[in-house]
């Protein structure tokens, strides 16, 4: 039986700040621009700025927006609260905390039954994905 814990063969990792692991293809402004905790984004993607790159560069072709944009022009509540949830957990996974909160509004709007709160939502949505998109295109 082992006493004392895990022995010396063992030693917790020291907390990492991934600040300065940013890859020079992201802009420096970046994440100041969209208001991202740069700390725990990086803390998601493993410290890589390249898996970060990796995945920025890809998440214009995420087809959630365009699932919203349909599911709001035909006015298919249960697909807008479903692009909707989809999106917030994309938006969370990159820090961008405005448009998953936009979201998340979206869809407590629909849960609620209070589809006219939907434009409000989903104009702050649109600004913050415009955005993103205008600073992913810069890299």
């Amino acid at each position: 039986m082992c006493r004392g814990g895990l022995g010396p063969f063992f030693r917790p990792r020291r907390r990492q700040f991934y600040e300065s692991k940013v890859s020079p293809m992201i802009p420096s402004d970046f994440f100041t621009s969209l208001s991202i905790d740069q700390t725990s984004v990086m803390a998601r993607f493993g410290g890589s700025a390249a898996l970060l790159e990796r995945f920025l560069k890809k998440s214009p072709a995420d087809p959630s927006w365009p699932s919203l944009c349909t599911a709001l022009e035909q006015q298919d509540l249960p697909e807008v609260e479903r692009a909707a949830h989809t999106l917030k957990g994309v938006a969370a996974n990159f820090g961008f905390a405005r448009l998953s909160q936009a979201c998340a509004d979206m869809v407590a709007a629909v849960r609620a039954g209070r589809p006219e709160d939907l434009p409000e939502a989903f104009g702050r949505a649109k600004e913050q994905y415009e955005a993103i998109l205008a600073k992913i295109a810069q890299m």
